[in-house]
């Protein structure tokens, strides 16, 4: 007897009831032997994940069965749901909280793959919100809700987040058959996974006004392989204000998509070319802020100029409004296999435009299938201040040996009139301070690389001087000459 009370002693209470309940469950049903097995399990470990199967009309759904997750904190993670799982219409998980056999239960996580169509459609013409409770969203949890055939029902065809989710995984909402145009993302938001809103060209604008940070993203937003906007038809990214725009410039991956963005202002809107002095057929897409600065974001396939081309000097006027061009975005005209966007074209960049963007024009040279020109003339007006990187490079069809720079230009990008073997002579005599590179200008990165150039003029000796003794100009300083 000693030592079976030494045994209650050395137990806690918890566990002595546990150890009394299974002594007084002998011989009775078996139902009461599990309930108070249960119960003993239970009070040793309160972190125990149980999983049930419910009713999914306790979620707001029409119809089917759901399976959650949950510890005795009642607070859950859908895992699963049923073949004949409905929802329609307005549909946000009511609220995000349910009440199962007397127990409040809060849905905090949608687990991978849950929604996820396979031989199955979950969603029929349905707003679906994703609550504030809800803080994960797995990997593939909504993908493929689309159409059975493209003219029937539509599936989720809106999708909208209240403050407080923070993780969206990958594939999350990928080939979702939205039609609303744009992506209102709160400031909860902490990730979003790879491809999350792929696939769904209805997205034209990617709402991110209410964030005061960046979103940790895994690749470029329009990647190939991981970009989470990847096969949308996004035009802007909004942001609050020019703080955070910065910061999202400044951004590993998000600074590829800077030809994007905007403030919550700005205007977004493609229109016909005709008003830049393009033909009538093609159309182009802007970004204009409020003070009516536009900036070029890309031109359509059936974009052709020709002529003498300089963006009908800067200004168009559209829906009454009068707006200026103050930049060209990266990549807006660089050319593809089958897209060409000039024909014998002398290219004026007018002084409104303070800023051309990486890889602006890149590549525009001769088709090789047609005998065509494409840029055959390039000047600058007074006014630009940054060239991007690559913004000329290859544009091999210039007719004039002689590159003449305005007074007005800051910087110039690496490799920016790289590879344009006509070249021979760069006019820098209107200048009177030494323009900023970012390495040697014949270096392989050098803004002159692989072009022919053997004479730099400047205005006079003092000039000269400052450019011979510049860190990265001096490499050319044997070239530099004073005009006469």
């Amino acid at each position: 007897m000693k030592k079976i009370s030494n045994i209650f002693k050395m137990m806690s209470i918890t566990s002595l009831t546990c150890f009394l309940g299974s002594i007084t469950t002998v011989g009775l049903k078996n139902n009461d032997v599990v309930s108070d097995k249960k119960q003993c399990k239970n009070s040793i470990n309160e972190n125990e994940i149980i999983t049930k199967e419910i009713d999914a009309k306790l979620i707001g759904a029409d119809e089917g069965t759901i399976t959650i997750e949950y510890t005795t904190p009642s607070e859950c993670r859908i895992t699963n749901c049923s073949l004949n799982f409905l929802a329609t219409g307005d549909f946000n998980f009511n609220g995000g909280k349910f009440v199962c056999d007397g127990v409040e239960y809060t849905i905090i996580e949608i687990g991978p793959k849950v929604f996820d169509v396979s031989c199955n459609w979950y969603f029929i013409n349905c707003n679906l919100t994703i609550p504030s409770t809800i803080k994960k969203i797995g990997d593939w949890a909504f993908c493929s809700n689309v159409p059975i055939w493209k003219f029937t029902n539509k599936e989720i065809i809106n999708i909208n987040f209240e403050e407080g989710v923070e993780y969206i995984g990958r594939w999350a909402f990928a080939e979702c058959s939205c039609v609303k145009s744009k992506i209102v993302l709160p400031n909860s938001v902490q990730y979003i996974g790879d491809r999350a809103f792929a696939y769904i060209d209805s997205i034209k604008e990617l709402d991110l006004t209410a964030l005061d940070h960046v979103i940790n993203i895994e690749a470029n937003p329009f990647d190939t392989f991981g970009g989470f906007l990847y096969g949308s038809s996004t035009g802007i990214i909004r942001f609050k204000d020019q703080t955070i725009k910065d910061k999202y410039s400044n951004s590993q991956y998000w600074s590829s998509a800077a030809k994007y963005f905007g403030l919550d202002e700005d205007v977004y809107d493609e229109i016909s070319s005709k008003y830049i002095g393009a033909n009538e057929k093609s159309t182009f897409t802007f970004i204009g802020s409020s003070y009516k600065q536009a900036k070029i974001t890309g031109v359509s396939s059936n974009f052709i100029a020709t002529g003498n081309f300089n963006f009908n000097g800067g200004k168009f006027k559209y829906d009454g409004t009068e707006y200026v061009i103050s930049e060209i975005a990266h990549d807006a005209f660089r050319p593809t296999p089958d897209w060409w966007y000039f024909k014998e074209c002398k290219l004026t960049i007018p002084s409104t435009i303070k800023k051309v963007g990486d890889c602006a024009f890149y590549g525009n040279s001769r088709n090789t299938f047609l005998s065509s020109k494409e840029i055959i003339g390039l000047n600058f007006e007074d006014g630009i201040e940054d060239i991007g990187k690559e913004a000329f490079k290859k544009c091999d069809d210039l007719q004039s040996s002689q590159l003449v720079l305005p007074n007005s230009l800051q910087h110039i990008g690496n490799n920016a009139f790289a590879e344009i073997s006509p070249l021979k002579e760069l006019d820098l005599s209107a200048l009177d301070h030494v323009i900023n590179l970012d390495v040697n200008p014949f270096d392989e990165k050098g803004c002159l690389h692989s072009t022919k150039i053997n004479t730099i003029w400047v205005k006079d000796q003092a000039m000269k001087d400052k450019y011979s003794n510049d860190s990265y100009w001096s490499s050319a300083s044997g070239k530099i000459k004073v005009k006469n």
